[in-house]
């Protein structure tokens, strides 16, 4: 941990430096963005987002991004309609991002109107991504039934990803009747993903239901 800590440090002194110096442009600076997000280091993303002039929709859904990845909902929101205001008009990814932002946030009715947004205002017809980021805030928000309804209504075959986040919901909340339907679903996509079965084991675990527990072990050999 120290040695990434250090890894870190040095890479956000280097990056002080470059803009204190060299006073990189606005598309350098917007590619920096994403970095120090990554770095887990949102106030240096913040300063460097303060450092540009002209923001296009890459530096606004960077930032955006930026706050969604460390849970912060309100901020990402905030952005995002500033962000409008300044006359960009938003993409798929910017609608990714926020979609993020708002399931780590666990801001469930903000997050169902956004996502209603996208077609009504916007003439966005919502992607796979999107529907995962939807599926993902039901189940962070707790209402599993709605989020299995919703990804068994979706209009794009949901892949077995989205449904395996459903399925560790179902852990979560110890929901084992769900779980069966779900990792049923889950098979049907992916029959030779053994992975799955460990997770349904650890439902029944966490359930104290030894015996399915073993003859999933065994399925999952």
């Amino acid at each position: 941990m120290d040695f990434c800590g250090d890894i870190t440090n040095q890479a956000l002194q280097l990056l002080g430096g470059t803009i204190r110096q060299l006073k990189p442009d606005d598309n350098t600076m917007a590619c920096v963005l994403p970095t120090c997000a990554g770095l887990a280091a949102l106030e240096k993303g913040r300063d460097t987002w303060a450092h540009i002039e002209k923001r296009d929709l890459i530096s606004w859904t960077a930032m955006i991004a930026g706050y969604g990845m460390h849970g912060f909902g309100k901020e990402a929101i905030s952005t995002f309609e500033k962000m409008r205001i300044a006359g960009i008009e938003p993409e798929e990814s910017s609608f990714t991002s926020i979609l993020y932002a708002y399931s780590h946030s666990k801001l469930l009715k903000e997050g169902w109107k956004f996502f209603s947004s996208m077609r009504s205002e916007c003439n966005i017809e919502p992607k796979l991504e999107h529907y995962a980021c939807m599926a993902d805030l039901l189940v962070h928000s707790g209402n599993l039934s709605k989020a299995y309804k919703f990804i068994k209504t979706m209009p794009i075959k949901a892949d077995a990803t989205i449904s395996g986040a459903l399925l560790s919901g179902c852990r979560i909340h110890h929901d084992v009747e769900l779980a069966e339907k779900v990792t049923e679903h889950i098979f049907e996509l992916e029959p030779e993903n053994t992975r799955y079965y460990v997770l349904l084991a650890n439902v029944y675990a966490e359930a104290e239901k030894l015996e399915e527990v073993k003859k999933v072990k065994k399925k999952g050999r």
